[in-house]
């Protein structure tokens, strides 16, 4: 019996030592916190601070959402996976510095991933492809060279939505979607706190709420906001910049089975918001299922131009622009260079708009006059007594204000209305215009049909009636008012306590359905 509990307290002690030895073991393959990374650390080294080591090690020491902390500059290597759920920061992007020169085309994310307080170091142009993992920059980095972003991979499906965050940096490109490769899911992306897209040479740089030649089977939202671009892209209200820079809810030749979704907020700044797709009309021909939007609902974005659906690609869906502030030179509900089938819907709710607004197509020299095109849809142009809309109609022809498109031939056979929300902005406006003003001198009047429609209590998809629809509007907007804002708070506002909340959202209920 004696040898008997002897050789168990035996095997007891060697369980505990195995036990023991498999948490060091654990501890020192991939289980650290916190990994140190310098240029002068080798592949044996533990990875603590005061033994740092190599980025490959790194990977190999980090547990799944721990830390990377680099010092200095690291050069990546040529066929490294960034393929854990990490953070990877330094203490001060000036001297601490991911080079990603030796990559062939740059970083391919294997988990979601947070960069902040480093610099990006490319020799060329390099990419950061997210494969539909997230990706954050932080509000603390800093660019040394070309770089394009990719929420989706290249060359391949991604299924899942795509998250892209970036609040620092200057970037050639972001996408919310692939390379040539479809998203089976939503795109996000986010462009925020002191991030800039630039132009160099004669190429444009722009935000894509989709891909490159690829699909989205879903939707997308961009949001621009922070002071994005501020640094980049200059702002004069009635005179076009040579620096040029686009946001596209949609992206360049791809089909969007749902809907895209462009906000402009805080003090972003951009030349062109477009809400749908950029196209090729010569190579490419596709649609946004379910419409465009674009958003503007602060007082410190600055915009050129905003046109609600596609540039030089007809979409086949609706089209929607609603400001409720800010500052934009011009206005275009439809399309540029490209007919539109669809309705479109422009709301200026508040804010200032300085030169034109067109609520059809826009026909200009670089697509030639001798093209028509047109809107194929019922145009409504809404004015409310809040907004400024500043337009000069006899300081030059190419200044308008219609619910038509630009090129007076095409106009006079659209069906457009100019929508006023009340009484007292019907006669602002028409005191403050002169009616006998013409659209590009060409005889057709700035406005020749208008009306006076109250916007309705409940109505918080502001389509002219509530329904049910309202009732999901109101209810993603409680529980995510960043990536579901209301167009006009007040009117979802029932209950009048400068507050949306759930009692509203019951009280829109009981409107539709005559409940108690």
């Amino acid at each position: 019996m004696k040898k008997i509990i002897a050789v168990a307290l035996c095997i007891i002690m060697m369980v505990s030592m195995m036990s023991f030895n498999f948490a060091v073991s654990a501890e020192e393959y991939g289980l650290m916190s916190d990994v140190y990374v310098s240029p002068s650390g080798t592949d044996r080294a533990t990875g603590l601070e005061n033994d740092p080591c190599t980025l490959a090690r790194a990977y190999v020491l980090v547990k799944d959402g721990g830390t990377i902390h680099i010092d200095g500059t690291i050069v990546v290597p040529a066929d490294f996976s960034f393929n854990k759920n990490v953070t990877i920061v330094g203490d001060d992007a000036a001297t601490d510095v991911l080079d990603l020169s030796a990559m062939p085309e740059g970083i391919n994310l294997g988990g979601d991933i947070s960069f902040d307080y480093v610099t990006f170091k490319t020799s060329g142009y390099n990419i950061i492809a997210a494969y539909g993992h997230t990706l954050l920059i932080g509000e603390n980095c800093a660019t040394d060279g070309s770089i394009g972003i990719y929420g989706g991979g290249y060359k391949i499906t991604t299924v899942g939505d795509t998250n892209v965050t970036v609040l620092s940096g200057a970037y050639a490109e972001i996408y919310g979607g692939g390379h040539l490769g479809a998203i089976i899911g939503d795109t996000h992306v986010t462009v925020a706190g002191t991030a800039s897209v630039f132009r160099a040479g004669n190429i444009r740089y722009n935000i894509y709420g989709a891909g490159y030649g690829s699909s989205v089977e879903g939707s997308t939202y961009v949001l621009v906001g922070g002071n994005a671009n501020r640094s980049s892209c200059s702002f004069t209200e009635n005179s076009h910049d040579s620096n040029v820079h686009y946001v596209f809810g949609g992206g360049y030749n791809c089909d969007i089975t749902g809907s895209t979704n462009v906000r402009v907020t805080d003090n972003a700044t951009a030349h062109y918001i477009v809400g749908g797709m950029h196209g090729d009309p010569e190579t490419f021909s596709g649609n946004i299922d379910n419409g465009s939007n674009v958003i503007i609902d602060s007082d410190g974005v600055r915009v050129y131009g905003i046109y609600g659906a596609s540039l030089r690609n007809d979409q086949g869906s609706d089209a929607n622009v609603i400001m409720t502030k800010g500052t934009v030179s011009q206005i275009i509900g439809a399309s540029s260079g490209a007919n539109h089938t669809g309705n479109v819907n422009v709301m200026i709710l508040g804010g200032k708009v300085t030169r034109r607004i067109f609520g059809g197509s826009y026909n200009d020299w670089s697509f030639s006059w001798a093209s028509s095109y047109y809107v194929d849809g019922l145009i409504t142009l809404t004015i409310a007594e809040k907004a400024n809309v500043q337009i000069d109609l006899n300081q030059s022809d190419d200044n308008a204000f219609t619910a038509h498109s630009r090129r007076s031939s095409v106009a006079q056979e659209e069906d457009g209305v100019v929508v006023f929300t009340s009484e007292e902005a019907k006669n602002d406006y028409l005191n403050a215009f002169n009616t006998g003003a013409s659209i590009v001198g060409t005889g057709k009047p700035a406005y020749d049909s208008y009306s006076v429609k109250a916007l309705l209590a409940g109505d918080a998809n502001l389509d002219g009636e509530v329904t049910n629809a309202d009732v999901l509007a109101v209810m993603q907007n409680i529980y995510s008012p960043e990536k579901y804002p209301l167009f006009v708070d007040s009117v979802a506002d029932v209950n009048t306590d400068n507050d949306v909340t759930s009692v509203d959202l019951l009280i829109i209920y009981k409107m539709i359905y005559n409940a108690d």
